[in-house]
């Protein structure tokens, strides 16, 4: 059987480093990123409840509060309503 030689070059080498080092930097940042997503989906979703609510006169800052207040609230009551036997 005759001898088979290959090679691999650096640039190749290089590349499968660059790889491994990028899924190990997600890897270790993938919670953070979860976070920070799920906070744009969320300030995206009340937007609209802040802006009404600044049509009706109230600060931003308060109008946001309240909105995400009024969040939380309707949360705990439906986990309320769904928990109890």
């Amino acid at each position: 059987m005759p001898e088979q030689r290959f090679s691999i070059s650096v640039s190749t080498l290089l590349i499968i480093g660059g790889l491994g080092l990028g899924t190990v930097l997600l890897w270790q940042v993938h919670s953070l990123l979860l976070i920070v997503m799920t906070s744009v989906i969320l300030a995206a979703a009340i937007a609209p409840i802040v802006d009404q609510l600044e049509r009706w006169r109230l600060p931003r800052w308060l109008a946001t509060i309240v909105a995400y207040l009024g969040l939380i609230l309707g949360l705990v009551g439906v986990g309320l309503l769904i928990g109890r036997p």
